[in-house]
């Protein structure tokens, strides 16, 4: 380490006592409910995954209930959390807990490790909150602490000096849940990547980066995945039927690059120059869309632009309202007519709530 203070964790326990927020995962941490929060948190902000929690808690209550459920459902669950495979992976380690460990959440590293959708980070947190093992966390939050208390941006030191610090309140026969969720607490809530609040931490005595003024430049920033820019069409086709107003979904193939799966209202995909300004493009827009379907359309009206980002990819999407004209051709399996009452039954992102949303505007 560039610096090896005595860590003062009974501070960082005082502290956190008095200031961490009451979350719901954290009243009742058993380890089903600890696995839940922890997939929702990875890239997830905390104020926007208590919902989803809940939410998810009341349709899928049990390993047994998630294994059980289609799919389709635990995606319907996880619509607007973004990074979809988390969902999917969800149910996939269910499954595994459901043949392999009597429905139940393993309590080792070794064997959570092994599920779909868990790393170290995860293992960790999973072990050390739920079942009270001595064992690491280093998410963006705790590495963020400990970079600038050591003064190191060495990733592997981190990691040892985070089993340090848990294994030494663990000696001293202190929860490992709590200092861990400590270090995570005081990342989240005082020492922001951003105007750190220097002045209220517990750490500010020994701190490395207080005593040289050093907040901003600890830790080093991992590098920025590329975002990538597309522009698309997205088509609102509706129609009347006995519920009333029916719209049509795509399935989007497994091999897509986003939203792998999910069911949402019909895209192609724009060349960077083409102006939606002009007729001519709306106009080779709906034929591009009648030839996907195998259906004559007829635009209706532009209803104008959404943007949204999944993951790495930036999306433009320029929306137009039609309707079938001609003789109705059956479609491809990969499209649904869904009554507007029925569409929270299927598994779609934001993206159909934006439309929805700009149509009704």
């Amino acid at each position: 380490m560039s610096r090896s203070p005595t860590f003062p964790a009974t501070d960082l326990h005082g502290w956190y006592v008095q200031a961490k927020r009451d979350l719901p995962w954290r009243r009742d941490p058993k380890p089903y409910k600890v696995w839940i929060s922890e997939i929702m948190l990875q890239q997830t902000q905390v104020g926007n995954v208590i919902a989803y929690f809940l939410n998810f808690l009341r349709k899928f209550p049990s390993v047994s209930n998630l294994a059980d459920a289609p799919e389709s459902e635990v995606l319907s669950a996880w619509s607007g959390l973004g990074y979809y495979s988390r969902g999917r992976n969800l149910k996939k380690a269910a499954q595994v807990m459901m043949s392999e460990h009597s429905g139940k959440v393993p309590e080792t590293f070794k064997e959570l490790i092994k599920l779909p959708g868990i790393g170290p980070y995860t293992a960790g947190a999973i072990a050390s909150i739920a079942f009270e093992q001595p064992l690491p966390i280093l998410d963006g939050n705790v590495k963020r602490v400990l970079s600038r208390f050591y003064l190191e941006t060495d990733e592997k030191k981190l990691w040892s000096a985070a089993e340090s610090v848990v294994r030494s309140w663990h000696q001293r026969k202190g929860k490992p849940s709590e200092i861990n969720q400590a270090l995570m607490e005081l990342g989240a809530l005082i020492c922001s990547p951003r105007a750190p609040k220097c002045s209220q931490c517990p750490l500010r005595k020994r701190c490395g980066a207080k005593d040289n003024s050093a907040a901003e430049f600890y830790p080093v920033g991992d590098r920025k995945l590329t975002t990538s820019k597309q522009s698309h069409a997205l088509l609102l086709l509706e129609r009347q039927c006995a519920a009333g107003q029916e719209f049509l979904l795509e399935q989007r193939s497994g091999s897509e690059p986003w939203l792998k799966g999910m069911w949402q209202f019909p895209i192609i995909p724009l060349a960077p120059k083409e102006n939606f300004k002009l007729a001519r493009c709306r106009g080779n827009v709906a034929k591009r869309f009648s030839s996907k379907l195998g259906q004559r359309i007829q635009v209706k009206r532009y209803l104008g632009k959404i943007n949204h980002q999944i993951t790495r990819y930036k999306l433009d999407l320029q929306v137009i309202r039609a309707e079938l004209i001609g003789r109705q051709a059956s479609l491809s399996s990969v499209y649904r007519w869904v009554p507007e009452l029925e569409l929270q039954q299927f598994a779609y992102s934001s993206i159909l709530k934006k439309t929805l949303a700009l149509a009704k505007n």
